[in-house]
């Protein structure tokens, strides 16, 4: 393998979401390793260090991130005793990133001394940038300001030296830039005119959310972006350049439009209250095209798209034209035509990443197991409510009711033909219509995904792993210029790793929902206990049947 892709690095907020940043410059702190430090003495803190271990003890699955206030603890302990102001790493960081950095660690500061109050609930003076408010209260607490300034550049010195790590042995890293950022953040902070702040960014309704999706973060105001010549955008992807050689661009359809909701809209209504920015369909290809042309002149880094959801045409045609891959996800990628069927592995788009799951998504046991060849129950919902029927005795007539996906439905086995789907419901005209199309979406998925990665046979329910091999060698033969899985989905090359950690909650993200689960999945394996893993003979054989690199 020659890429290594990586979720968002930039610090995160109270959720945790990577997404969700409060800073699209700042780097997470949690990533600092203690050990490799730029500081001298580093013998003094070893028992320091120690007891964070054994506080915050890995291998149990869930990240407990009670480690980031502990670790922030000790390091400003460390920063404390050091004097680095001579140094001339430090001081070039500090010159090389004045877009950013003061007014960050600024930011930070003041949510520490407000218990974490968001700025737009802060005294008028500190919320609306006072020059002289903000230069008072940085003479009076200089160290504790740049303690995270100091914390910025112990990362960066670490981050770049990752790459040049990966690099020298042949890898390439692909850093995550996410589109958005959190409402309450630096950024919005220092640069209010650049956000559109009496509105959340997010998603209409689809077959998946039938209330759409609300992510609470403002969309960008790209009038004012514009006229200050793209400097914010410029500055981001200068700095990653130091981390990345490639980026994914997350939710790149945002860039031709963006679906926005009413900050004031009652939550219960979701995103149904919405509409795009910009408004007009035939606005949205040029607006990308300057945002794409924008970024490519001023960045070395590959961009790689995250175009999924409901995408316009003149997306496909941009991404084309510029020689930008896409995305294909497995599942996912089928004619969408009577057939349904799947795509086959030399007819994807050539220039696209292919991969098995998202970080959004369930992971492949977690899908076959539980999802292929069903409906939603929310989807069943929405149509019964508009066609006026009884979801219940509908549900009862067609569907499995000993099926283990408590939000998935699926179709008996006796309803095995539209002949028999128009029988059995009795419905008529348009409602039929629509109910026609769902069942041949789903029906018979598992059948048709099992004959499509080559097996014969009586479909198993269950994933084994075989069934798991046989789908990575199906997604590794594709003719896309990329192939590029969730390591987990190569670790379920294990039995016991399948067997143990491929139960619906297994899986990164679960979107459109707030839990204590998102964002805290750990790998079942240490770096060290991967790297003699057996699997990782499986994979290098499957690498090599593929001739990919």
């Amino acid at each position: 393998m020659s890429i290594l892709q990586l979720l968002p690095l930039n610090e995160v907020g109270s959720d945790f979401s990577p997404y969700n940043s409060i800073s699209t410059f700042a780097l997470e702190p949690m990533y600092l390793r203690l050990e490799n430090l730029r500081i001298k003495n580093k013998k003094k803190y070893h028992s320091d260090i120690k007891k964070l271990k054994e506080k915050f003890p890995t291998g149990k699955g869930r990240v407990n991130y009670g480690i980031k206030k502990a670790k922030l603890e000790l390091l400003y302990e460390i920063y404390k005793h050091h004097d680095f102001s001579k140094s001339i790493k430090y001081n070039r960081f500090v010159k090389d990133n004045d877009y950013w950095l003061k007014d960050y660690a600024l930011y930070k500061f003041i949510k520490d001394h407000k218990n974490e109050k968001a700025w737009d609930k802060w005294q008028k003076p500190l919320k609306n940038r006072d020059e002289q408010t903000l230069k008072k209260l940085e003479n009076q607490n200089k160290t504790k300001i740049t303690f995270y300034v100091w914390l910025q550049w112990q990362l960066y010195e670490q981050m770049s030296e990752v790459k040049e790590y990966a690099n020298d042995n042949g890898i390439l890293i692909m850093g995550d830039i996410p589109f958005l950022v959190s409402r309450d953040s630096a950024d919005t902070w220092s640069h209010q005119d650049f956000f559109k702040m009496d509105y959340e960014a997010g998603a209409p309704p689809d077959m998946f959310f039938s209330k759409g999706q609300r992510w609470g973060m403002p969309p960008y105001d790209w009038n004012n972006i514009v006229k200050d010549g793209f400097h914010y955008i410029k500055e981001r992807l200068g700095f990653a350049e130091n981390f990345y050689d490639m980026f994914r661009i997350d939710h790149f359809i945002g860039l031709l439009r963006v679906w926005v909701i009413s900050k004031d809209t009652p939550r219960k209504r979701g995103a149904r209250e919405g509409k795009f920015d910009p408004e007009l369909e035939y606005l949205w290809g040029e607006h990308g095209r300057k945002l794409l042309a924008m970024m490519m002149e001023v960045t070395n880094m590959l961009p790689c798209a995250e175009d999924l959801g409901t995408v316009p045409p003149a997306s496909y045609k941009l991404l084309w034209k510029n020689g930008i891959p896409g995305i294909e996800v497995q599942r996912w990628s089928k004619h969408w035509d009577n057939s349904f069927s799947f795509v086959k592995p030399d007819h994807y788009r050539i220039n696209s990443v292919a991969t098995v799951s998202t970080h959004d998504s369930s992971t492949l046991p977690v899908w076959w197991k539980y999802e292929a060849g069903t409906i939603d129950v929310s989807s069943l919902n929405k149509f019964c409510r508009k066609h006026k029927i009884s979801s219940g005795k509908l549900k009862n007539k067609l569907f499995d009711k000993d099926h283990p996906g408590k939000d998935k439905l699926y179709w008996k086995k006796d309803i095995d033909s539209l002949e028999v789907l128009e029988k059995v419901s009795k419905l008529k005209d348009e409602s039929l219509m629509e109910l026609t199309g769902m069942y041949i979406s789903s029906f018979g998925e598992k059948d048709k995904f099992w004959k499509y990665i080559g097996f014969y046979g009586k479909m198993r329910e269950y994933p084994d792993v075989e069934f798991i091999e046989k789908t990575l060698r199906t997604i590794n033969s594709t003719v896309l210029m990329f192939c590029i899985q969730l390591i987990n989905e190569y670790l379920y090359l294990d039995k016991k790793i399948l067997k143990d950690y491929s139960s619906r909650d297994d899986r990164i993200n679960s979107p459109g929902l707030v839990n204590d689960r998102n964002w805290t999945l750990q790998l079942p394996l240490s770096l060290e206990k991967l790297k003699k893993h057996p699997v990782s003979n499986v994979i290098k054989e499957i690498m090599k049947e593929s001739e990919r690199k």
